[in-house]
């Protein structure tokens, strides 16, 4: 009972602690469990002892419940699944580098702004704005990237709803839960503002910055160890980091390196 009082007294005496234990304990169970979520607001709640503390653990263990449960409904499927096999054009963001598998298609991940279905769903089903919001991997077989795009440009993409590849299952983890196999894709000339355009630009000069007065293999290896932009790497080089036990010095997007290499390769 003595350590019991110490521990409820140590925990008392770093009121901010508390708080934040009380928010992570949300952001673990609000997926779990409404119930048990209730349980640790209360537990917080009898913890803190003084009203004021009380009442502020009992809202961060709500507040990281709810914010969890809205993490886990944005990860969800979404509605694009549904729509596979059907032709689409769409505005998109483009979230990060093209990538090229070793069959030699393009691929990045989108997320839509707006879409046209062409075949819309005769029960009432999803099409158009419907689809705002909705994370995709693009897929080019001609494997060119769209001239003047980066990450935050805005594009314009022809296609159809593919389901994702088996290697490609890591994508859902990222938001991705379809594929849109493109006829065609080309950068608008817009791109996405606010705070994230600002973080593009700043990313876009930081890999100027990293590339001045370097050679190519030099510079992307860099802004691949610095900015995880490992599109550049040649596969010698990770082989050689691979080999060396320093991969991990170049593991930004070692998922996507992983994909790249188990997708099929080009026939002949």
């Amino acid at each position: 009972m003595k350590a019991a009082a110490r521990g409820r007294d140590a925990i008392r005496r770093h009121p901010r602690h508390l708080l934040l234990f009380a928010l992570v304990a949300g952001l673990l169970l609000g997926p779990i469990s409404p119930m048990a979520a209730l349980a640790a607001a209360a537990a917080g709640a009898a913890l803190a002892g003084r009203a004021p503390l009380a009442v502020a653990a009992a809202i961060a263990v709500l507040a990281g419940a709810a914010l969890a449960q809205a993490r886990v409904a944005a990860l969800g499927p979404g509605r694009l699944p549904a729509l596979a096999g059907q032709s689409i054009e769409a505005r998109a963001i483009l979230l990060e580098p093209v990538r090229r598998w070793r069959s030699g298609t393009a691929v990045a991940r989108v997320r839509i702004v707006d879409a046209v279905v062409g075949r819309p769903r005769q029960d009432g089903g999803v099409t158009g704005a419907a689809l705002a919001g909705e994370v995709a991997v693009a897929r080019a077989e001609n494997g060119r990237a769209p001239p003047g795009a980066r990450v935050g440009s805005e594009l314009r993409l022809r296609g159809t709803v593919a389901e994702l590849a088996e290697f490609e299952h890591y994508q859902r983890r990222r938001g991705a839960h379809a594929a849109i196999e493109t006829r065609s894709w080309a950068a608008t000339g817009r791109a996405r503002r606010g705070l994230a355009g600002a973080l593009d630009a700043a990313r876009e000069r930081a890999a100027h910055g990293l590339a001045a007065g370097l050679g190519r293999a030099e510079s992307a290896l860099l802004r691949g160890m610095v900015l995880g932009q490992d599109e550049g790497i040649a596969d010698a080089t990770e082989t050689d980091f691979q080999r060396s036990g320093l991969a991990h010095l170049l593991s930004g997007y070692a998922m996507a390196r992983t994909a790249r290499r188990m997708a099929p390769r080009r026939r002949p």
